[in-house]
């Protein structure tokens, strides 16, 4: 018997209270994709694509920071497998063009219609599923051999040892010598979220615990020895993975 298929999902869009109904839409509408992260603008939204490897995207045009189309085409060249779905309050054939260059799915209108909703991302699950057999069929080994749990485990164990240093997907799939997009649905399978997912994890909990066992090291350097050496970045992450920064987080275990 065939298991049934999920598809990971990451809504961006700046309006706090339009993110948060669009994923309950689509958690109530389309069961087999699951929201693994929402953002508010367009660089959150790609700091997450780079962590999640999702399958789809699904964004506003108009967003601050890094807008819509600009994410887009980052998207684009960057994740070509992740599937984009537009959302957006204007009416602008221009925008629409726009994004259709850059491989986008689907353009929808605010405010989204629960059956529009439905009938588009249920035409993406068949396009993914499609890709997904496709895919397996060229490669026998991911479904049949075992192979692809010890290259999971290598992965997993090499992430441990080195999560303090600058490490990308990219640089993974060389390592082990596999492509991206394998290595990714291979690390998925075997040990259910994505390898950067898996690495931010380590971090974040790595940094709970020299802020809990060292009160008095500088935020940086926490960072630093957690593989963020960007302070700034670094506080962005850990706020939206424990809901506070990491002063916050230090003062509350005061």
């Amino acid at each position: 018997m065939s298991q049934r298929r999920s598809y990971s999902v990451i809504v961006a869009e700046d309006e706090p209270l339009i993110r948060q109904n669009l994923s309950k839409k689509l958690a109530e509408c389309c069961p087999e994709f699951e929201v693994v992260c929402e953002a508010a603008d367009g660089r959150e939204a790609l700091e997450a694509i780079s962590e999640f490897f999702p399958d789809v995207l699904v964004t506003d045009i108009r967003m601050p920071v890094l807008d819509g189309i600009a994410l887009i085409r980052e998207v684009y060249y960057a994740f070509p497998e992740v599937k984009v779905l537009i959302i957006s309050g204007y009416d602008d054939f221009g925008y629409a063009k726009a994004a259709l260059e850059f491989g986008v799915k689907d353009y929808l209108l605010k405010p989204i219609e629960i059956a529009e909703l439905r009938k588009t991302m249920t035409r993406l699950a068949v396009q993914l599923e499609s890709e997904q057999k496709k895919f397996e069929s060229e490669h026998p080994d991911f479904v049949a051999s075992i192979a692809h749990d010890e290259i999971a485990g290598l992965v997993k164990e090499y992430l441990r040892n080195h999560f303090s240093q600058e490490i990308s997907l990219n640089e993974l799939a060389l390592r082990f010598h596999v492509n991206q997009p394998y290595l990714a649905r291979l690390f998925k399978r075997c040990e259910g979220l994505a390898p950067v997912r898996y690495l931010h994890d380590l971090r974040i909990a790595h940094a709970r615990r020299l802020l809990s066992e060292h009160p008095t090291m500088e935020i940086k350097q926490v960072g630093s020895l957690c593989g963020y050496p960007d302070q700034g970045y670094f506080s962005r992450i850990f706020k939206r993975e424990v809901g506070v920064s990491p002063t916050e987080y230090r003062e509350r275990l005061k």
